[in-house]
């Protein structure tokens, strides 16, 4: 396992040596928060799933808390010196003034002309909660600040929301209620709230690569093309086998565009395993990276599957681009008990940078299983880029005896900023620990 020493920089830092001449890039930036992370906590057990900085330099997570068994949707804002500002709803922290029963624990975040836009899910409901950079609720977006869609139960709890000029987008997964499949969900909607007419039926479009009983089709990435069509990211499985990777795009009335891939879906196998695509990028050029967790065949023993982190790049045609890793993909093993990839962005150099949680081993009989939050920055033609973190990727703790990254942007000027969780176990039935976020320099 490879842990950066940041009381090393700490104590060059005492010793007289400006942060420019100690840093390593992708270390932690120790001008933010303590040592570069700050820890929030709100309830029993906080996380961030999600993040936006604006062109201020103000950090806003979006997660979620749960206390007492109750999960509730959180939005936090930072200053650019870490700290939370207080003016920001209530000491720092916003939350619905009315929250639907049966919230899922993760929540994804969008951002555009001074509006925050939260997403959240519930049992078979997607919602949308606006609010302003001050935290205040927006009443003219859908129906007094929320813009709720019903697009069935069994809603995967990892989604993603996008913005294009006048649109929003989200991605998820539900069983649709016309089939019963468990189908790719896109929503398109109106920067108001109000679903985008011809799309889909009232603004929902399915779609699926796999159909019949125990067919798993997920999406848990979206973007928007510079020419406004969706191009949504995640994995499908055959019924009785395991999952691929899938990208898809999608026509302007949300049907798949058959000049993506194969009848709009291209489709990465790595492995024997399970491939979970999670998150796409978009490069200039129009070319894509995909990234998630790939992940070999269980051992007949323990059950455990020891993931990968899998990467691969496709053309603006859904085809694979040869000019990425091998023969269009990398894979990276970072050991230890695996990785769970949950976020990838692009740097200002095009260079992916994946985010997520890293186990220290393989998950025990007894005792917690802890985990390290994990950064990793590849060369923009795959392959690990030695010059960060010395080596490519580095692990991170944040304080309590599990950590990890949820989401990951860039923070111009000095490098990126992740939103996380840290976590203690106090038994079978109790977790507790602040949301997290951190600033690395480039």
């Amino acid at each position: 396992m490879r842990s950066v020493n940041t009381w090393l920089l700490a104590l060059l830092l005492a010793c007289g040596m400006t942060t420019a001449a100690a840093a390593i890039p992708g270390e932690l930036d120790p001008g933010f928060g303590a040592g570069g992370i700050r820890r929030t906590s709100y309830g029993d057990n906080a996380g961030a799933d999600d993040l936006v900085v604006d062109r201020y330099g103000f950090v806003y997570t979006a997660g979620t808390s749960t206390t007492a068994g109750v999960t509730r949707p959180v939005l936090a804002k930072y200053k650019p010196d870490g700290n939370l500002d207080t003016s920001f709803g209530s000491g720092g922290i916003v939350t619905p003034a009315s929250v639907p029963a049966n919230v899922a624990a993760y929540s994804a975040l969008t951002s555009y002309q001074g509006t925050l836009y939260q997403m959240i899910a519930t049992e078979d409901k997607l919602h949308v909660y606006a609010f302003s950079t001050n935290g205040i609720p927006q009443s003219w977006f859908g129906t007094g600040g929320v813009a709720s869609f019903t697009v069935g139960a069994n809603i995967f709890p990892v989604f993603d929301i996008a913005q294009w000029g006048n649109y929003l987008a989200m991605a998820a997964s539900a069983r649709n209620p016309a089939t019963g499949n468990l189908d790719f969900v896109v929503v398109e909607l109106t920067l108001g709230g109000a679903p985008v007419a011809g799309f889909g039926t009232g603004g929902i479009a399915y779609s699926r690569l796999w159909t019949g009983a125990g067919a798993r089709n997920r999406l848990t990435g979206i973007l928007f093309q510079p020419d406004g069509r969706i191009v949504a990211a995640g994995r499908s499985a055959k019924p009785g086998e395991r999952y691929d990777f899938v990208a898809v795009r999608y026509r302007y009335n949300g049907i798949p565009d058959a000049t993506f891939g194969v009848g709009g879906f291209s489709v990465i196998d790595f492995s024997a395993g399970d491939d979970y695509g999670r998150r796409i990028a978009q490069r200039k050029d129009g070319r894509f990276v995909i990234a998630g967790s790939t992940c070999g065949a269980p051992d007949p023993v323990t059950g455990y599957s020891h993931c990968r982190v899998g990467t691969a790049g496709i053309r603006n045609d859904g085809s694979l681009d040869p000019a990425y890793g091998g023969l269009g993909r990398f894979l990276q093993d970072i050991g230890g008990g695996g990785a769970i990839v949950t976020d990838l962005i692009f740097d200002e150099l095009e260079r992916p940078i994946i985010v997520g949680q890293h186990p220290e081993a393989a998950p025990a009989d007894t005792g917690p299983d802890r985990t390290k939050a994990f950064v990793m920055r590849l060369r923009s033609t795959g392959g690990l880029d030695g010059s960060y973190l010395g080596g490519g990727w580095a692990d991170f703790s944040y304080g309590h005896e599990s950590s990890s990254n949820g989401g990951v942007k860039r923070y111009p000027g000095i490098g990126i900023v992740t939103a996380g969780t840290t976590t203690s176990v106090l038994d079978p039935s109790t977790v507790v620990g602040p949301m997290t976020v951190a600033r690395h320099v480039n």
